[in-house]
């Protein structure tokens, strides 16, 4: 790598961080950016003797895009975080002499590193660090973007991140199951080679860039979380444990950042940041194209079923029911992903997943339901009530105030999941069945117990049916003890 090779990626990467106008121009062109910068990370790998440089392959760089020509895979867990280094770069090996003296054999092993004078090594070495100072401003610098600019860019970075993943797990040979098992029997060469399966570079910098743009008003968010989402989704269900288990930790961290901000009304943003969690237990994940639909997000479709690792299951409902103890005050919209995420664990054949799918159930209910749902007021209109205005009847109907139960929905979504222990799990688990019932019986008596305690309940006549709190109440408990 020569000089003019740091001065051409220093150039194209100050004019994409240079003025927010620019970035907004440059539209597809972020991907040819962000590929640049993914593949100076891997030349710090490659020239830092990973372990993995020996198993890269020219054919393989190529199908993942690569501009340089040659592949590299990164060395153990938080290849995200490492900065992009000078002297990683440019850092003459031991056996080779600066001035370029040294045998044929110590300059074939090392062809990746170049054959430089010392002062060239030092004007490389400050193209380099100014590199790295224009590579996080390229990233921290995406707050200034417009609300169109930061979609193209963050789908740029995703389509990076997945090839990043995809092709150095293919190189490494693909094969996670197999490498959980020599990391289980203390192989430490092999455990090595498992842990640099995957490349999260560009996977932690969507972490990075979400942080420094959480100031943004939810309908830029709505935009963002439409590609952000299905990549989680996928790489959450992907066969590297490890790249699943760091997704899985990073939309969890998210979560919690997004919960502190309040959810406005009609706007149910809650429930779409916590679906991946729900898809990845159930190992739907779309398909592989994240192209951009008219709209402004991206195509969510369905692929079939994968199988998800049990490790990645435990880890999906552990990470719920952290959120539910930690957050659970802030919760709104969530509540109606959280227990779809309980509801699919009881489906689940292995005990221990379900049982920690039924610890998450109840605790909504006997922990959290005042947050759940609420009690208000609310005006209905009477069904035989006497009509203000003519006496030809074309007047307005009487309004009556009746208790309302604000959140009911998530009373129902709660019957369903409780339902579903107790009907599916009847015959294979009566522990869960009998605990199911149980709890239902408590979430429901103490909803009645507050309807009929508030200070306006009336036992109104003269409203509909579907208007009465308590019939809201009862009928879905009744219709759920029926079915079991």
């Amino acid at each position: 790598m020569k000089r003019k090779h740091v001065e051409a990626i220093r150039a194209l990467i100050e004019v994409a961080a240079s003025r927010p106008d620019v970035g907004d121009g440059l539209a597809e062109s972020w991907l040819d950016v962000l590929q640049c910068v993914s593949q100076l990370e891997r030349l710090q790998l490659l020239t830092q003797g990973s372990e993995s440089v020996g198993r890269s392959s020219s054919g393989a760089a190529a199908d993942s895009g690569s501009i340089f020509g040659f592949s590299g895979l990164s060395s153990g867990q938080g290849s995200g975080s490492q900065s992009i280094s000078a002297r990683a770069f440019f850092r003459p090996p031991s056996s080779v002499t600066v001035g370029g003296a040294g045998s044929s054999s110590a300059r074939s092993s090392h062809t990746l590193v170049p054959n430089v004078s010392v002062a060239e090594l030092a004007k490389l070495e400050t193209n380099s660090q100014v590199l790295v100072v224009l590579v996080d401003r390229l990233f921290t610098s995406s707050v200034h973007l417009s609300g169109s600019g930061i979609v193209d860019f963050v789908g740029a970075l995703s389509r990076v991140a997945w090839s990043e993943l995809t092709a150095s797990f293919r190189e490494d040979g693909g094969n996670a199951q197999q490498k959980q098992g020599h990391a289980r029997h203390g192989s430490a060469a092999r455990g090595q080679g498992a842990m640099a399966s995957s490349r999260l570079f560009s996977l932690t910098k969507i972490v990075e860039i979400s942080y420094y743009n959480m100031g943004r008003i939810r309908v830029e968010w709505s935009q963002i979380w439409a590609i952000l989402g299905p990549l989680f989704d996928r790489v959450g269900a992907y066969s590297d444990t490890r790249a699943a288990l760091f997704a899985l930790d990073s939309l969890r961290q998210l979560s919690m950042k997004f919960l502190e901000k309040e959810e406005l009304p009609h706007f149910a943003f809650q429930k779409e940041f916590l679906r991946p969690f729900a898809d990845i237990l159930e190992g739907y994940i779309p398909e592989a194209s994240l192209s951009p639909s008219a709209d402004g997000g991206v195509q969510r479709r369905r692929s079939a079923v994968v199988i998800v690792d049990v490790l990645v299951k435990d880890m999906v409902l552990r990470c719920v029911h952290q959120i539910v103890q930690a957050a659970a005050l802030h919760i709104r919209s969530g509540w109606k992903a959280i227990l779809n995420v309980a509801q699919i664990a009881a489906r689940d054949a292995n005990d221990s997943i379900a049982e920690m799918g039924f610890l998450i159930a109840k605790t909504c209910a006997e922990q959290h339901g005042p947050q759940m749902w609420m009690l208000a007021t609310a005006r209905v209109q009477a069904v035989d009530g006497p009509q203000r205005g003519s006496s030809s009847g074309g007047g307005e109907h009487e309004m009556v105030e009746v208790v309302s139960v604000a959140g009911i929905e998530y009373f129902h979504e709660l019957i369903d999941c409780l339902n579903e222990f107790a009907v599916g799990a009847a015959t294979r688990r009566p522990r869960f069945a009998l605990g199911a019932i149980d709890t239902l019986y408590v979430a429901a008596v103490a909803l009645g117990k507050q309807v009929l305690t508030h200070s306006n309940y009336t036992m109104a006549e003269n409203i509909s049916l579907d208007d009465q709190p308590l019939y809201r109440v009862w009928m879905p408990v009744l219709r759920a003890l029926h079915e079991v």
